[in-house]
């Protein structure tokens, strides 16, 4: 319940707070495009259950592993099987079913791929970086020598976790490194806090090292420019709101 009501109001800081004063620019063409597009007919045009269903069918099937505990379960809830098995259940219900012959949903794949092959493949190369920074053991490296400082728990877990972000561009990395830090430590300040703090950290400076930063830039059209000025500048403002957030907290709880 704390991280629901903090992270709203950092949420308000890092979005409607700071992009007030930094404001995207207007494209007029992709507005336009948006407009002069073709509406489908109503026939062909799936309940708002369906959608919602086919969007969060892969989401339900990877954590379906949580509350179920068999090697069917595990064979499903793993994130490429359970995309896959989304797949062919949005090609009947969204294609299928609503009268679409095979032709027509080839069709509409290939231009699906046509528009995410260049995110794709960044955030495959991303990945791939990702990977290559977890071998070097940056994380290892990272924790030896900030553990050797004297600093507010609260503060090391939030700068531990953005620093581990900036270097790795994994959040998850960040924040189990950092709860590995943490968790050694002698402070009389709750586990609660300091858990809120790692994850404050780690939605921090998102930046070229992190697929979402690509994922971001190229649905957005934006370029390496802005996105350092509204993206990774928002998410710090959300992350710093929230380190404060867990300061004021630490004297309550």
């Amino acid at each position: 319940m704390l991280s629901i009501a903090l992270g709203i109001i950092a949420a308000f800081c890092g979005s409607i707070v700071y992009l007030r004063f930094f404001k995207l620019p207007k494209d007029e063409s992709a507005e336009e495009n948006i407009t002069n597009q073709e509406l489908p007919s109503q026939e062909k045009t799936p309940s708002l259950f369906v959608s919602y269903f086919c969007i969060l069918l892969p989401l339900a099937l990877m954590l379906s592993k949580v509350f179920f505990d068999s090697s069917f379960i595990a064979f499903i809830s793993n994130p490429i099987i359970a995309l896959l098995l989304s797949v062919l259940v949005s090609y009947y219900l969204l294609g299928l079913k609503l009268g679409f012959s095979s032709v027509e949903i080839l069709q509409s794949s290939q231009q699906s791929f046509l528009q995410i092959a260049g995110i794709l493949l960044i955030i495959g190369a991303g990945g791939a970086f990702n990977e290559i920074l977890i071998e070097a053991h940056i994380g290892d490296a990272l924790k030896s020598a900030l553990s050797s400082f004297h600093l507010n728990p609260i503060f090391l877990a939030w700068l531990v976790a953005i620093i581990l972000h900036a270097s790795v561009g994994s959040a998850t990395v960040a924040m189990i490194s950092a709860a590995g830090i943490v968790s050694s430590l002698d402070s009389n300040i709750s586990k609660e806090v300091l858990c809120l703090a790692i994850g404050s950290g780690a939605i921090g400076c998102t930046i070229v090292t992190d697929s979402l930063f690509w994922l971001v830039k190229e649905n957005l059209g934006l370029s390496m420019k802005e996105m350092f000025k509204y993206f990774s500048g928002a998410t710090f403002i959300a992350s710093l709101a929230g380190l404060l957030l867990r300061l004021v907290l630490s004297h309550f709880t």
